[in-house]
């Protein structure tokens, strides 16, 4: 009697190995929730390893620029948006720009995901010759601005309905026009803009 994995590969299914299936389900896990498994001890694994290749980058960095929770938070909220901290000189260094002007978490983040710009591109989209993109108009992007800042500390973002229903119908179609046409697309907006996006 043939064994279940060949009846079902003559019958046109894909077998994969249960371990091959635990592995995928375990990276998946992992990627999904990699900020919650980020904590004290692997920035501290992080920084110890950069402090290797790099010393004088990290003595600038922390503690004198900045404290270790607020480039905890910085790393965190990269690994949230699952972009890949690798880049660690150019982390470190844009967080040491930043630390001049803000010690804001949020600001010093959108002052680093500026300068992986490339490289978040990169891994997002592939190698691509020519990226699609579609942009708010500068009226609209200025009362979604203005809406932000009168929400801010409420918790709640809250446009007309009417609004949002037009700008969910609108970019729906941008989206799928541009996905049919050039196979990749990406909206770009101000930095405070992108999370409602």
């Amino acid at each position: 009697m043939p064994a279940i994995a060949d009846q079902a590969r003559a019958a046109g299914y894909t077998v994969f190995d249960a371990a091959v299936v635990m592995a995928t389900h375990f990276e998946r896990i992992i990627r999904d929730h990699i900020e919650t498994l980020f904590g004290r001890a692997e920035l501290d694994a992080v920084l110890a390893y950069l402090n290797k290749l790099i010393p004088k980058l990290v003595d600038e960095l922390t503690p004198k620029l900045l404290p270790l929770t607020t480039v905890h938070s910085v790393l965190n909220s990269l690994l949230a948006e699952q972009v890949p901290i690798r880049d660690l000189r150019t982390i470190v260094g844009a967080l040491i720009d930043g630390a001049a002007t803000t010690q804001e978490p949020r600001a010093l983040h959108e002052m680093v995901r500026l300068k992986l710009g490339g490289y978040i591109v990169q891994t997002v989209f592939g190698a691509v010759d020519e990226l699609q993109v579609v942009a708010l108009e500068p009226d609209l992007e200025r009362l979604l601005q203005e809406v932000l800042r009168l929400s801010s500390g409420t918790g709640a973002f809250g446009i007309e309905p009417g609004l949002a229903g037009e700008l969910r119908a609108v970019g729906a179609n941008a989206a799928t026009r541009l996905e049919a046409g050039a196979g990749v697309a990406a909206l770009v907006t101000r930095p405070e803009l992108r999370e409602l996006a």
